[in-house]
Order: C-alpha cells, then sequence, then structure tokens
C-alpha cells in the first residue's frame, strides 16, 4: 500500500509538472505611459480562477494555419533613402528591422521594373519590340537596389524570404505604349509569353546576382489601372496568363518558387480565389494568394477564400498609411495592430508593410502619391523618427515565429471584441504567444485561462500587449 500511495504521489508530481506553466512575460506599447515593446513584469499562473471583466480561453489542441513570417517592402525609395544616409543610420535601420533585438523580420516584397515607390519609370528592357529580350538587364538595381536587399539578407544570415512583384510590363509590351496606367486588356496581342519570359527572366537575374527569390505575385493590383505603373488583368484574364504562360515558364525555369495570385484587396478575393483556383491546371501554378488592406477590413472574406482554397496560403502583402507623414500619430500604429490580427484570425499566414523606411515627405515617389513608413528619415539632420506602426508591428513579429501556429482563443466579457482583440499561436520554442489588442479608451482587467492555470492581466487604453508563456 505504502508503494503504491508514493507512486501516485510521484504520478501526481510528474502531471502537476507537466500541467504548469512559466511565468508570463509581458511586452507592451502603450499610448498614454510612453510604454514602446516595453519589457513589463511577468506574471505568474495560479491554479484558481480569478475575477476579471474579460476571460481569454486558449486552446492549444486547436490549431489553425502554420505561419510562414512578416516584413515590409525593399523598394527604390527605401533604398535611396538608405543610400543617404551615413553607415551608423544605415546599420541601424538593418539592426531594427532584421537584427536579432529589432523586429525579425522574415518576409520581404520587391518589385520587378519600377513601381509609384521608385525615382522614375525604368524597366530591365526599354527596346521596343525586343520580343527576343536580347536587350534584358538588370543593370539598373545594383545601384541603389542590391545594396540595401543584400544588407538585409546578411543581417538574416540568407534567412529572409524575398517575393517580387511586377507593376508593369515595358511600355512596348503595353496597349497604352506608356507604363503609366493601362489599357483593357494591358498587353497587346501575342505579348503574353514574351512578358511570362520576362518575369522568368528577372528572377533568374536576381538569382545569378545572389539574391534568391523565394516567391512571386503575378501583378500587383491588377483590378486598378493607376496613374502609376499598372497592369490590369481581370480574374478570367490573369487565370489565362497563368495557366497558358507564365506558369510553364515558371515551373520549368523555377521549380519550388512560391506563385500568388491577385495582389489585391480583400474586397474582391472570394472572387479571384474562385475564378482562378476551379481551373485545375491554373490552380497547380499558384500556392498562395496575396491580397491588400485598402478595402477596408473584409476578415471574413478570408475567411471564405480559404474555405474555397484551404491547400492554398494567404499573405497580406502591401498595407500603408497616408497621405503623408504624421510622425507620432497613434491611429496609423493601432491601424496595423487590428489589421494584422484581423487577417491572422482568418487564416493569414504571414504580414507583409508596404516601404520600410521613407523620408519626411514620404517619398520619393515619381507621382506624389506620399505614404507613411515605419520608420521616417531625415538625410540632412542625420535622425531617424521610429513611427508608432514600428512598434506595433514589433509587439507582433519579434515573437511570432515562422513555423508557429495560430491556436484557438475565445474571448468572453462585456466588450466589444472589434476594439479588443486576441490572438494566439505555438510557436516551434513550445511557447504560446498570445497578442491582445485594446483600442478603446478603457482600461480593462482580463484573465487568461489554459489548461486549468490562470492568470490576472491588465489591459490599457490604447495599448498592444505581447503574453509569452511556455
Amino acid at each position: 500500500m505504502q508503494h503504491r500511495i508514493a507512486l501516485l504521489v510521484v504520478v501526481a508530481l510528474i502531471v502537476s509538472i507537466a500541467t504548469a506553466f512559466s511565468p508570463i512575460t509581458v511586452v507592451q506599447t502603450a499610448k498614454d505611459n510612453g510604454d514602446r515593446l516595453t519589457a513589463k513584469p511577468s506574471v505568474t499562473f495560479s491554479d484558481n480562477p480569478v475575477a476579471a471583466s474579460i476571460n481569454i480561453t486558449v486552446d492549444v489542441s486547436k490549431k489553425y494555419q502554420e505561419i510562414i513570417g512578416f516584413g515590409g517592402a525593399l523598394t527604390e525609395s527605401s533604398a535611396y533613402i538608405y543610400s543617404q544616409l551615413s553607415s551608423d543610420l544605415q546599420q541601424e535601420i538593418i539592426n531594427a528591422y532584421y537584427g536579432p533585438d529589432g523586429n525579425q523580420y522574415t518576409l520581404s516584397r520587391t518589385h520587378i521594373t519600377s513601381c509609384d515607390f521608385s525615382l522614375n519609370n525604368w524597366s530591365f528592357d526599354d527596346s521596343p519590340n525586343d520580343m527576343g529580350l536580347v536587350n534584358f538587364t538588370i543593370e539598373h538595381q545594383k545601384k541603389w537596389m542590391f545594396p540595401l536587399i543584400n544588407a538585409a539578407l546578411q543581417a538574416t544570415s540568407g534567412r529572409l524570404k524575398i517575393f517580387s512583384t511586377p507593376w508593369s510590363p515595358p511600355a512596348w509590351m503595353k496597349t497604352n505604349n506608356q507604363m503609366d496606367g493601362s489599357g483593357s486588356p494591358c498587353l497587346k496581342p501575342g505579348m503574353e509569353p514574351v512578358w511570362a519570359q520576362y518575369i522568368s527572366d528577372s528572377i533568374t537575374a536576381y538569382h545569378d546576382n545572389g539574391i534568391p527569390m523565394w516567391g512571386l505575385t503575378i501583378q500587383n493590383e491588377p483590378e486598378f489601372a493607376a496613374p502609376w505603373e499598372a497592369c490590369t488583368f481581370t480574374a478570367a484574364e490573369e487565370k489565362v496568363f497563368l495557366r497558358d504562360h507564365l506558369g510553364p515558364i515558371l515551373a520549368r525555369d523555377h521549380p519550388g518558387l512560391q506563385v500568388m495570385i491577385y495582389d489585391h484587396n480583400k474586397d474582391h478575393v472570394v472572387d479571384w480565389v474562385k475564378e482562378i483556383f476551379s481551373d485545375p491546371v491554373a490552380a497547380k501554378y499558384a500556392q498562395g494568394v496575396a491580397f491588400h488592406w485598402y478595402s477596408g477590413n473584409q476578415f471574413e472574406n478570408l475567411a471564405q477564400a480559404h474555405a474555397l482554397a484551404p491547400n492554398k496560403f494567404f499573405l497580406a502583402t502591401e498595407a500603408t498609411e497616408g497621405p503623408g507623414v504624421a510622425i507620432g500619430d497613434w491611429g496609423r500604429g493601432e491601424h496595423y495592430g487590428e489589421d494584422m490580427i484581423g487577417d491572422l484570425q482568418n487564416w493569414a499566414n504571414g504580414w507583409v508593410d508596404w516601404n520600410i523606411i521613407l523620408d519626411m515627405q514620404g517619398g520619393p515617389n515619381h507621382l506624389q502619391n506620399w505614404c507613411d513608413a515605419p520608420i521616417i528619415a531625415d538625410a540632412k539632420a542625420g535622425k531617424l523618427y521610429y513611427q508608432i506602426p514600428y512598434f506595433y508591428m514589433g509587439q507582433i513579429t519579434r515573437f511570432v515565429l515562422p513555423d508557429s501556429y495560430h491556436i484557438d482563443t475565445q474571448v468572453a466579457g462585456n466588450v466589444d471584441t472589434n476594439d479588443f482583440m486576441v490572438v494566439g499561436f505555438y510557436t516551434p520554442l513550445n511557447q504560446r504567444v498570445l497578442i491582445v489588442l485594446n483600442k478603446s479608451n478603457n482600461s480593462y482587467k482580463f484573465q487568461v485561462a489554459d489548461n486549468d492555470q490562470y492568470a490576472l492581466l491588465d489591459s490599457p487604453a490604447h495599448s498592444i500587449k505581447t503574453l509569452i508563456y511556455q
């Protein structure tokens, strides 16, 4: 009997150790107390529930999508601003985004040919009717783009996943005969295979210069004949271009490249997924869906699109605030947090910001489409401004590692879940990471309940809080 009691005690001790959690590490950014990615006192779990107006229940057994990563865009404008800074400030920017003590970006977007955040229009082949692309060259990229991209790659030991996006074919391929804007259709008859080969050649050229490409979106904002570089497609047109031209060439030249359809706003993502992935041949050439935030939250559209294509990944590939720069604007950071969490709650596998750095005006931009960025640089004064979106992104990107899984969290209590948002993850380090966003003017007490363990924490007004525990 004594041996049996001793055995039961040992078993109970093992169970208690197995179900006990480490203290919760807390990191917070808050509007009214100066916290900016600030470490707060740790919080210990208890066996007993506590009284709180909000209860968050965590269920790690319910796992959803796997996380690819987070990051920002390496545009010509960002690269140009970077080139104007001292070496110390350049290194500070690289550390801030890619270093182990920074936001630890693991994804990056860049552009094939010029975009609005370029100094002017340019392409890799401006020779009219060069159907064989014999004059194709990426020499233009070596002045500004390559130094920034290579610095980011070096800081991440080559682990940075880079994907490219075309804004416009060379003018001679287009029905409007210019890179800005777009006719309908965009491409002249017979140009589809040439344009597809051009895209493939650009990926080859990057690779040959030591910059591997992880992925590609087929076309930036294909529904928008923008005043800057553009090329419109309907969903049906993009399906045909992918199925009959781009897909076969990429499969031949770049097997393993992660190809994404759409790359436009969430309002029509369901329609595009339905149209393109209903064709089994087109579907086999694309692994993911890219989308932007400019038409509003519309998180439910991501869930619907995922239900139609559960084997494809979904990646937020562009978001920015504007017009222009607003130093210290809290609402812009809060918008980042809201969109990131809402997307991640609805099957997004990652989230990529627009320009990583711009000047005080929000450029350069050759169409004066000034925007904000998480870091703004005053090159003349030799000063960097860390904007609120930088801190809101960091509350997620520093702790939700690639290969983490989104896990189930439920919020109950007297609170508007549009203002109080929670998303949870299980990381490769066997950690739970909870992101708690409070957009309201109210402070709250909330309880975290996980596997019969309970912890009481606070959520200041207009704050974002990250909780990490093992």
